[in-house]
């Protein structure tokens, strides 16, 4: 089988998106080696590069898709989709091209969250609407949509309408690097140079 994603946050997000595809991606290619997965970007970067081999990477093809990468991803990537023959694309951070379901090419997106939605007032009005209208056309369009938690699904079925059996909760993989048990003496030696208390509140994100 060959699976095409949109890799554009693989190399150029260092946060969540982009950990997602790259852990997504090395635990289906190591669990999975019998497909064939290609990864679509915009342009590369040196920092991520290394990490898959060159065939595997599509650039845009021309110099206008070139010149206009994000028309690429939004409608001229399809051709290339069908050039590879590409049998199922996954869109990793809620978007897909416009157009793909009329190729006959399946299709999965994946949904992080819908907080632009559940809490407006964080977000310019501008950045709401086009993230409504992407996530809501990709939504709408696809075969599959996977959301990394129940919040986010049951936030699909609210504001969206999308039926229950649509949507299938898929929690995030992560690096083997935070599997890695910790001694007792390594976790004190931790907690004393952070100075952390027997009882703390930890939150994952960037703020």
């Amino acid at each position: 089988m060959r699976i095409g994603f949109d890799a554009k946050r693989y190399f150029h997000n260092n946060t969540g998106l982009g950990n997602y595809s790259r852990d997504l991606i090395r635990i289906l290619s190591e669990n999975f080696p019998e497909n064939d997965y290609l990864l679509y970007t915009p342009k590369l970067s040196s920092k991520y590069s290394a990490l898959e081999k060159l065939s595997n990477f599509r650039l845009p093809s021309g110099i206008f898709h070139s010149i206009l990468p994000n028309l690429w991803r939004t409608k001229g990537i399809i051709k290339d989709l069908v050039r590879d023959n590409i049998d199922i694309y996954h869109g990793l951070s809620g978007e897909l091209p416009i157009g793909l379901k009329n190729t006959g090419i399946k299709s999965v997106v994946t949904i992080h969250d819908l907080i632009f939605i559940r809490y407006p007032e964080l977000y310019r009005f501008l950045d709401r609407k086009i993230y409504t209208k992407k996530f809501e056309y990709a939504c709408t369009n696809t075969d599959k949509i996977v959301a990394i938690s129940k919040q986010t699904k049951l936030d699909l079925m609210e504001f969206f309408k999308i039926p229950e059996e649509r949507v299938d909760v898929i929690y995030q993989g992560c690096h083997p690097e935070f599997k890695i048990k910790k001694s007792k003496s390594e976790q004190k030696q931790l907690t004393d140079r952070l100075h952390i208390p027997e009882e703390f509140i930890l939150n994952v994100g960037n703020y």
